[in-house]
C-alpha cells in the first residue's frame, strides 16, 4: 500500500473526487478485522461515524490518531469523530416476561 494520497483524481475529462472512505483496523487486507469506520469528507473537514467493534474491543489514543493522521494526509483541517458506546445485550429489557403474560 502507498501513503501517497490525493481526493482528486483527473483522467481525461472527468474528474474522480474520493468523498467517502471505510477504515478497517487489520494487520492484513482480507484478514478479519476488529474495528471499522466511515470517514466522509465535506470540503476541508470530515467527520468518522459507524464507528463499529468487534468482540468489545475499544479504541484506544493510537486508533484515534491513526484516523486523523489519514484525514490530514489527505488535506482535511478539521475532523469530528463520533462518539463511540458500548451497548450490551445485557442492558436490554427483556421482553419475553411480557410476551408470556400477554
Amino acid at each position: 500500500m502507498t501513503n501517497e494520497m490525493t481526493r482528486c483524481v483527473k483522467i481525461n475529462d472527468w474528474i474522480f473526487e474520493v468523498k467517502v472512505v471505510r477504515a478497517l483496523r487489520v494487520s492484513q487486507y482480507g484478514e478479519p478485522y476488529s474495528a471499522i469506520a466511515n470517514i466522509a469528507f465535506n470540503g476541508d473537514n470530515a467527520f468518522i461515524d459507524g464507528i463499529m467493534l468487534k468482540d468489545h474491543n475499544t479504541l484506544n489514543g493510537n486508533d484515534y490518531q491513526t484516523l486523523k493522521k489519514f484525514c490530514y494526509n489527505m488535506d482535511i483541517n478539521h475532523v469530528d469523530i463520533e462518539q463511540v458506546q458500548d451497548y450490551h445485550l445485557t442492558n436490554t429489557p427483556d421482553y419475553s416476561k411480557a410476551a408470556s403474560n400477554g
